[in-house]
């Protein structure tokens, strides 16, 4: 009796052995076969450990959702929905794969099909850690669906949005109605391939919310560096393979984001967003700042409105301009304030001028204009400006291009050197007044000095010529040294009134130089 009894425990612990291995290959393996299933306190992990599948419920939620999200980041993890259309009422649904090797999501009363495939073989699905769960034939590892041709809110390295040349298939973000609602909201993250450089544009519905017009928007760190480019019909998702969390979400706002986990802090670092591209974000003569967490302030002499009943965001100056740059009380002029490392406003007023001190006038002259800038073409902005861009963090030259904004004088003073919020402070009116008096005194001494010279030696080379008519033989000579003068001077009066036409040809950004060389930087 005892052997039997031994027996029939090592059945028992056999059978119970098999069990535990069936249940752990679910909750710990990368891999789900035909036959398994994966209930809602259950969960795939990739193979590295840093993707994990299985049901989840958000907070204020009590529906139950197939997700991927990664493994070691304890909240706003999310990454992939599989039922975001529908979801799932109680705890008795489960992910499995069906007897035609289809993946599917059921309970007692509805089956919700993830993949619809007619191979009628075996297949499995495999969580890799790139975050893409992949269904393969098995008998030829033919891939038949992967979670990365469906992506919801975020795109992860190896993800694309665009167009499948091969298919036409079209990948796109959908954002969450909610944060604690999966279903598909209101924006969308797609490629816009009229223009002759495609583009990635967010939609609100139908209309256009938000345009990446240079295609610069990446993820950069010390360490690394994530970039989307774009590869015939599509961009794509690219990382380097140092072991960083990176991703980029498009959020219940519409704002595009690029974040990148902290292990030491526990949270997501913004490093990029979209939210300057959203049109007149924060109002005229605001300026938008993509890294602060509140993205809009206003420039230097300008103030927030002040209405509590108004939901518009904009600011206004502190002290209004005299027209036509008149006297204050104080005897004091309006300047300008030159601006740096700032994206240009939208809409601007192009007049057709090849000089650079006359676009400063032409902005003087007109009442409602109330910055320019010079840079190969005169661009003028009337009344107000919108959807300037704070630049600061550029590591491009801050003398190329910069805005010129009309300030009061009371608003300039100190700042005639330095930098406030990433722009460049001069009073550029006064530098050109400058420049102007030093040129004109020097020009006119020249003008002097050239013509004393000329007049002096073409009477004395007269004389000498007069002398010497009786020699036949030296006549030549004395002819042609009083024709050269004559041309050296006509060329030199001629360079004495071009020069002024060169000097008026100067960028705005080259008179600190020239003011340089003519006061040896003491200006």
């Amino acid at each position: 009796m005892s052997s039997e009894s031994t027996l029939i425990s090592l059945m028992i612990l056999f059978c119970l052995g098999l069990r535990f291995i069936n249940s752990s290959s679910t909750q710990f393996t990368d891999t789900l076969r035909m036959g398994q299933s994966v209930h809602t306190s259950e969960r795939i992990v990739s193979a590295g450990g840093t993707f994990e599948l299985g049901f989840f419920r958000k907070e204020n939620n009590t529906k139950f959702y197939v997700g991927i999200w990664f493994r070691k980041v304890p909240k706003d993890n999310v990454v992939w929905v599989a039922n975001r259309e529908y979801a799932f009422q109680n705890s008795s649904a489960v992910l499995t794969i069906n007897s035609e090797g289809n993946l599917v999501i059921s309970d007692r009363k509805l089956v919700y099909f993830l993949t619809n495939t007619s191979s009628g073989s075996s297949t499995s699905a495999t969580l890799l850690d790139s975050g893409n769960l992949v269904q393969l034939n098995d008998s030829n590892l033919e891939v038949l669906w992967q979670s990365f041709n469906y992506p919801t809110d975020t795109l992860l390295p190896g993800m694309r949005i665009g167009l499948d040349p091969l298919t036409g298939y079209s990948w796109s973000l959908r954002s969450w109605r909610s944060a604690d609602d999966p279903a598909p909201g209101l924006f969308s993250l797609q490629v816009d391939s009229a223009p002759a450089v495609p583009r990635l544009i967010i939609k609100k519905g139908s209309n256009l919310y938000w345009t990446d017009i240079e295609n610069k928007f990446s993820i950069q760190t010390s360490n690394s560096r994530t970039n989307i480019i774009w590869n015939e019909g599509y961009f794509t998702l690219t990382a380097d393979s140092n072991g960083s969390v990176s991703r980029i979400v498009l959020e219940v706002s519409g704002e595009l984001n690029a974040q990148l986990w902290s292990e030491d802090g526990k949270e997501w670092l913004p490093l990029q967003s979209s939210v300057c591209g959203t049109n007149a974000l924060c109002g005229s003569f605001g300026i938008c700042n993509p890294q602060s967490q509140d993205p809009c302030g206003c420039l230097k002499g300008f103030k927030s409105y002040n209405n509590a009943n108004s939901s518009m965001k904009g600011c206004d100056r502190q002290t209004a301009l005299l027209c036509s740059k008149g006297s204050h009380a104080e005897g004091e002029k309006d300047g300008l304030l030159f601006m740096s490392q700032v994206g240009l406003p939208s809409n601007p007023l192009f007049l057709d001028t090849w000089s650079a001190v006359k676009c400063e006038s032409a902005c003087w002259s007109s009442c409602s204009c109330v910055a320019y800038t010079y840079a190969n073409r005169c661009s003028l902005w009337n009344d107000g400006l919108f959807n300037l861009k704070n630049l600061s963090d550029s590591k491009s030259d801050t003398n190329i291009g910069g805005l010129y904004l009309k300030l009061a004088a009371s608003e300039l003073v100190n700042e005639e050197a330095g930098l406030r919020n990433g722009t460049q402070v001069t009073h550029t009116s006064r530098n050109r007044q400058l420049l102007t008096i030093l040129v004109a005194t020097t020009l006119t001494a020249l003008l002097l000095l050239f013509l004393s010279v000329c007049f002096y030696t073409r009477r004395k080379l007269a004389r000498k010529g007069e002398d010497l008519l009786q020699f036949d033989l030296g006549m030549g000579l004395k002819v042609k040294n009083l024709e050269g003068t004559e041309v050296a001077c006509h060329y030199s009066v001629l360079l004495v009134f071009v020069l002024p036409l060169i000097i008026s040809q100067l960028p705005i950004s080259l008179e600190r130089v020239v003011l340089d060389l003519f006061t040896g930087g003491s200006y």
